[in-house]
């Protein structure tokens, strides 16, 4: 809205105030300061994923948070079991992507409760570098918990059909008799419902590619029925907002045994240093306590946990004749020489053992 002086009647008109019978206009030192005048749509909801100003109060998706992270914001959203929106896989590997609700208590009178859901459907798409299981992990979830009577997944992991790869969850708490009304709760942080097992295609090229995993209106699985992404209160559906999530890949964690400073010297990687990483991180306090960025690799012994044992196993294989780590070897191996003092280097690698350690450092992209 602009300020206009000698555009307007007959005759024109001027921008003035009057005082003590005179007017002062702009000659006179008069001040105009324009402004704004904003339209904004009643009833229209900020859809929190299409770059879009939907309810057109100059805030687009996330940044809109009253509609998009607001406490009174019903949404779905996916990550690590922890929260995290950015997942990340190693190559040939199977890795976990949970799924969240939100529905914040509205503290509104009388019987109607449309912060307790029903159910819901969750439809997404996915790239094909990843191949999503069927089986849906409800364990220790508030979906375990009340009970859920009908949980069902379904997994198109076809990139030839046309469609793309899609995965379609529906879960319906109250499905059986006795029917007694059952609900999820409400709740204003983000609860999780269940988690699915996707699995890395076994393929290097694949290394470093963020794979995008986004909640999507009208796929239809391996079936024919488009299916929304909506819960159901009061008997009505409703579109909740949406945060997606991304499955970034990674290399296979490699590392030498024994390693535990996560120095990666070659044959050279397994030294007194680490023995000294080993006790720091069991026994010394504070900022004093070392923190192994490779725990697979301070496993000197691979009995699947670190203790005392291993700093005894490094110091015994330097300076003791003791055993070599178990594979993959602390950076040198023993040869088919006759010799027993004949080694040579060996190059770092993963870890041939199933057990609950990791080795994140060890997966960057070659």
């Amino acid at each position: 809205m602009t300020f206009c002086d000698n555009v307007l009647g007959d005759p024109l008109k001027e921008n003035v105030y009057v005082t003590g019978g005179l007017s002062f206009g702009a000659a006179e030192g008069l001040l105009l300061q324009d402004g704004t005048f904003t339209c904004r749509a009643v009833g229209v909801p900020e859809v929190c994923t299409d770059g879009i100003d939907n309810d057109c109060d100059g805030l687009i998706d996330a940044a809109d948070t009253v509609d998009c992270q607001g406490p009174s914001a019903q949404m779905f959203a996916c990550g690590t079991r922890t929260g995290d929106s950015t997942i990340q896989g190693s190559i040939g590997t199977a890795v976990e992507v949970c799924f969240f609700y939100k529905s914040p208590e509205d503290n509104a009178p009388g019987h109607a409760q449309p912060d307790h859901i029903q159910g819901f459907s969750m439809a997404l798409t996915y790239c094909c570098d990843i191949v999503a299981s069927e089986s849906f992990d409800i364990s220790g979830t508030i979906v375990e918990a009340v009970g859920a009577e009908f949980v069902s997944v379904q997994a198109d992991n076809d990139p030839a059909d046309g469609d793309g790869c899609e995965l379609i969850i529906g879960v319906l708490v109250d499905a059986l008799p006795p029917f007694d009304g059952a609900t999820l709760p409400p709740t204003d942080v983000f609860a999780r419902v269940g988690c699915v097992t996707f699995t890395v295609k076994d393929d290097p090229a694949l290394c470093g590619k963020c794979c995008p995993i986004a909640f999507t209106d009208g796929v239809n699985g391996r079936g024919k029925v488009p299916i929304k992404n909506l819960i159901s209160v009061e008997n009505v559906s409703v579109s909740p907002q949406l945060m997606n999530c991304e499955l970034c890949i990674v290399d296979k964690e490699r590392f030498f045994r024994g390693d535990c400073n996560f120095s990666r010297m070659g044959s050279m990687a397994v030294d007194i240093a680490d023995a000294a990483a080993v006790v720091s991180f069991l026994f010394l306090p504070g900022t004093w306590k070392f923190q192994p960025p490779c725990l697979d690799a301070c496993d000197c012994n691979d009995d699947g946990r670190i203790d005392l044992a291993d700093a005894v196993c490094i110091l015994q294989f330097l300076f003791q004749f003791g055993r070599f780590p178990p594979a993959p070897g602390p950076g040198i191996e023993m040869t088919d020489d006759p010799n027993p003092n004949m080694v040579r280097p060996s190059p770092p690698g993963e870890d041939p053992t199933a057990d609950k350690l990791d080795c994140d450092a060890g997966n960057e992209c070659i």
